[in-house]
């Protein structure tokens, strides 16, 4: 299915590995970009968050993750000011990355090349915290093994009807 946001061009550059959750609080001061261009605030505002190792996955705790962005989305609001913006929560399963982005606006019209199903947080991050802790799976998200293509970076093939678990929440949203 073609969406507005298959032209696109992404390049979103922002990774942060992490050896515990503690390490996430460097996105805390991290400015954020407001410019209404959609493809500039990807590639300044898109963050991908990874475990260094498997030892460090087993680690993260679906909790301290859920506090981690509770405290986000309070420091990205004082940075705005009275700017609306979006935030938005997804899982990256290929490479077992829990990202997040922020855009101009208050919308539910995401740039992702898929349909999304929106979810609650804490949904989200349990879902990934558990494939974390289990090990590599056969499965992740709806994505099965054999359907990533390694020799096209970030791309898969999904089935028509797959649609990408993500978080959405409003940013100074103005009370009507």
């Amino acid at each position: 299915m073609k969406t507005k946001w298959d032209n696109l061009v992404i390049r979103a550059r922002n990774t942060l590995t992490i050896q515990s959750t503690y390490d996430l609080k460097k996105l805390f001061s991290e400015p954020v970009c407001l410019s209404g261009d959609i493809e500039e605030e990807i590639a300044e505002n898109a963050w991908h968050i990874w475990a260094r190792d498997e030892n460090c996955e087993k680690k993260i705790k679906a909790q301290a993750l859920e506090s981690f962005f509770d405290r986000l989305i309070c420091a990205k609001k004082k940075q705005i000011g009275n700017r609306q913006a979006t935030l938005y929560v997804w899982v990256e399963g290929k490479f077992n990355q829990l990202c997040y982005n922020i855009i101009s606006g208050i919308t539910t019209d995401l740039p992702f090349r898929r349909q999304f199903e929106e979810v609650q947080l804490s949904t989200l991050i349990y879902e990934y915290v558990n494939v974390l802790q289990d090990g590599p799976q056969t499965t992740f998200f709806g994505i099965r093994n054999e359907d990533i293509d390694d020799d096209n970076y970030g791309c898969y093939e999904f089935s028509d009807d797959y649609k990408v678990k993500v978080y959405i929440k409003f940013l100074n949203e103005i009370e009507r």
